[in-house]
């Protein structure tokens, strides 16, 4: 099948389009493989969603991370890993002070109020986590021991 001029510039066109809007991991994707790795732009396209097509873009990521809050079911180790992986998959750098006021604000209370009252300022994210999840513990073995000694009183 031979294409015309005007399809071969509509091709080029969508080619370029594709590459300019490529960003972060794509971008790095195309950078090592280059046009010649494919023999059609559907070729290109074809393993592009195949390995992209689950990625979050990353402004999207940076919004959930910023929104993100401990769920009425979530369990504070649990909202501690969802946390922990969403700034992992930031590629910006969040400074200690902001990580621990969108921490702070982001754990259900009583626990956050109870770790307002703790003075942070000298130290880091993974302290305050580390103090988040100690203090969870300590609350929920009380609630065992109580229900024990209401089961027992039964």
């Amino acid at each position: 099948m031979v294409l015309s001029d005007s399809w071969r510039q509509l091709k080029t066109s969508l080619i370029a389009k594709f590459v300019l809007s490529l960003d972060g991991p794509s971008a790095n994707w195309f950078g090592l493989n280059g046009l010649r790795a494919f023999e059609s732009f559907e070729q290109l396209t074809t393993r592009f969603i195949q390995l992209f097509h689950r990625q979050v873009p990353q402004k999207d990521l940076i919004y959930q991370f910023y929104e993100a809050y401990q769920e009425q079911h979530e369990t504070v180790s649990q909202f501690v890993i969802r946390f922990q992986n969403l700034q992992l998959q930031i590629s910006k750098t969040i400074p200690d002070e902001e990580l621990k006021d969108i921490f702070l604000e982001a754990i259900r209370e009583p626990l956050r109020t109870t770790l307002v009252v703790f003075d942070f300022r000298n130290q880091s994210i993974n302290q305050l986590i580390d103090k988040a999840l100690a203090m969870d513990q300590t609350h929920k073995n009380k609630n065992t021991m109580n229900m024990s000694a209401l089961h027992n009183n039964l």
